[in-house]
């Protein structure tokens, strides 16, 4: 019975850590467009967000907080072309709203020009 017990806890071991990887190289390998998310709900920890890729809805969870998040807050998103549903987002600058004028359903290829001169921008 333990060899079984200890059988099943190694499989699933394996699955989870092959799951991660792939997600990794998916994470990876991907082609990367850039959006505008709005901040949906403050749970403080988690902030949860939305945003839109070709014409669908989208929404994700980050556990890092700043204390001058607000809900309906722009900001910046980094989607993954493969999986949609995977995005990170920085919470480094706010995007006011007369910046937004408009956002391609398919996302930019580029962060726009209006947002951060950074290069080198710290999503999570």
């Amino acid at each position: 019975m333990k060899k079984i017990q200890t059988f099943i806890l190694l499989t699933l071991l394996l699955y989870g850590i092959v799951s991660v990887i792939k997600t990794e190289i998916m994470m990876s390998n991907s082609s990367i467009r850039y959006s505008i998310g709005s901040i949906e709900e403050i749970n403080l920890p988690h902030i949860k967000y939305s945003y839109s890729y070709q014409n669908k809805i989208f929404s994700s969870v980050v556990r890092k907080y700043k204390n001058d998040i607000h809900l309906n807050d722009k900001f910046i998103i980094k989607i993954y072309v493969d999986d949609p549903s995977v995005s990170d987002i920085y919470l480094g600058e706010k995007i006011s709203q007369d910046k937004i004028i408009n956002i391609p359903s398919e996302g930019w290829k580029e962060i726009p020009s209006f947002f951060s001169k950074k290069k080198n921008l710290d999503f999570i």
